[in-house]
């Protein structure tokens, strides 16, 4: 391979290592640290336009004081597809040291005007959480 093969090749990796498309943006960052209080539905955004989006989010119980207990992170968005209305959940259990914590990071399409939201809840139907938890959410644009 002479010189100019190998450098028109190198230069052909860097640019689609490189080059390509933009960097995902940060448009929302929560950091809710020992919450003694579910969340009702809450607007992390709405976009102007329909947009792709990575949601990332760190859930996690401090203290195990009832058996039983499941939190759930709950993501709502209008989906830009036909299916509408979608929803995904992060569940952490204070009883399960698997899942003192909970991590996740989910893809969204939402529609212009829809809000992607989030809430904390639980499966007891309680007022309010056993134990305190921390909730950590990042949302960036990919496109």
């Amino acid at each position: 391979m002479n010189w100019k093969t190998m450098f028109f090749t190198v230069l052909i990796l860097a640019t689609n290592m490189f080059g390509q498309g933009q960097s995902a943006v940060i448009v929302k960052q929560v950091a809710l640290t020992n919450q003694t209080a579910f969340i009702s539905p809450t607007e992390l955004l709405i976009p102007t336009s329909t947009a792709l989006y990575r949601v990332s989010a760190y859930f996690e119980v401090l203290s195990f004081s009832r058996d039983g207990d499941e939190y759930f992170l709950n993501i709502g968005w209008t989906d830009a597809t036909l299916t509408g209305n979608r929803k995904k959940t992060l569940t952490i259990r204070d009883y399960d040291p698997a899942l003192y914590s909970n991590s996740a990071s989910l893809i969204v399409s939402d529609l212009a005007g829809k809000p992607l939201e989030y809430s904390v809840t639980d499966n007891l139907g309680l007022q309010q959480p056993a134990d305190p938890f921390d909730l950590y959410i990042t949302v960036e644009q990919l496109q």
